[in-house]
């Protein structure tokens, strides 16, 4: 049973094998002669682990609806740099974690470039590689699950188009970050007061990205919305004769402040970062729309 506890270590090893060999091993106890108590916690380990492959090789991201309204977005915070204003969404959808670097290799493979390949960006890099991320298209093993770094915005543009959905404005990631309909004045952070609980930042990472889905996810089901990366937007700045792109959420790097939901930041599209991710949003379309199941290989 020790074995099978250790799976963790042993995903760099053994890749996602890993989570095969912590289950048969798991399964073995079962059928030996052990106690209720111990087969119950056994059984629970089973479903973490099988919860956790899960994640590690799902192509597809799993979304959630998110039902639109009208906020208050920003703070009073000046380091937020974003002040309060009142600003309406749509319904959308957005994905239930940050984009993985399994489910970003799996898009390589079918677009077979590792820079834009037509249209005002052509020739602009998709993502860099990186030995917490992504290698020759591959994602590195033991990371699988880990969410895709390294990834330029126009990586994430790509991307999203390719899997039939867009990255979401500043004003529809904010909302649903702090909750959509359901969000808490009283939470600094995506899902909560205190961040340790929520999400992964300089004070608790051990200066290192962490796998999505390990904290706890906020009042509409998102996880990691606050802290592990920073997520584009889709909003342009245009500054000083540059062009930026807005980022979002804090970064296992960072100190708290920049994990508020609130909190406003841009940076180069084509920035080189080991911090920079991405998810996916799509619209909601009515019952008569035509929307594809998974994307086109």
């Amino acid at each position: 049973m020790a074995l099978a506890m250790m799976y963790e270590r042993l995903l760099i090893i053994k890749g996602i094998e890993a989570y095969d060999i912590a289950i048969d091993h798991l399964n073995q106890f079962l059928v030996s002669d052990v106690r209720e108590e111990d087969r119950e916690t056994v059984k629970k380990h089973i479903n973490h682990i099988t919860y956790r492959k899960s994640l590690a090789t799902n192509s597809y991201p799993e979304m959630i609806e998110v039902k639109g309204g009208t906020f208050h977005m920003g703070s009073t915070y000046p380091e937020d740099n974003n002040p309060v204003c009142k600003v309406s969404v749509s319904d959308f959808y957005i994905s239930k974690y940050e984009i993985t670097n399994y489910q970003f290799a799996h898009f390589l493979e079918a677009y077979k470039s590792d820079v834009v390949k037509q249209g005002a960006a052509e020739g602009q890099p998709l993502y860099y590689e990186c030995n917490w991320g992504i290698e020759n298209r591959k994602p590195v093993q033991g990371y699988e699950s880990h969410p895709a770094i390294y990834i330029t915005w126009y990586g994430a543009q790509e991307y999203c188009k390719w899997a039939g959905g867009r990255l979401p404005t500043e004003e529809e990631w904010e909302y649903a970050a702090r909750g959509g309909r359901y969000a808490k004045l009283t939470h600094l952070y995506s899902g909560g007061i205190e961040l340790d609980s929520v999400g992964w930042y300089a004070g608790n990472s051990k200066g290192a990205p962490h796998p999505v889905g390990l904290k706890a996810p906020n009042e509409i089901g998102l996880h990691d919305m606050s802290g592990n990366v920073w997520e584009w937007c889709s909003d342009l700045i245009h500054k000083d004769g540059r062009t930026y792109a807005v980022v979002k959420g804090g970064t296992w790097f960072n100190d708290r402040a920049s994990s508020r939901p609130t909190s406003h930041f841009y940076i180069y599209p084509e920035s080189k970062h080991f911090n920079n991710g991405f998810r996916i949003v799509k619209d909601k379309y009515t019952e008569t729309d035509s929307v594809a199941e998974k994307p086109e290989e």
